[in-house]
């Protein structure tokens, strides 16, 4: 009987660990997709802003 009993213990670390591990992945996996995100995204933002920034110095130039 006490053979069973670590036994079962044993798989039931194994399944804590394998469970952690593959929070742990998920987790880094989200983290790294929202990282992706807000750099395209800062991008986006900075061309915008340049875009306007050239908008606006082209019509500066048509009236003066």
């Amino acid at each position: 009987m006490r053979r069973i009993h670590k036994h079962d213990g044993a798989v039931l670390i194994s399944v804590i660990g394998f469970a952690a591990a593959v929070l742990n992945v998920l987790l880094i996996y989200f983290v790294m997709a929202t990282r992706i995100h807000a750099s395209v995204n800062w991008e986006h933002h900075v061309m915008k802003r340049e875009n306007a920034a050239l908008q606006t110095e082209a019509v500066v130039k048509c009236w003066f």
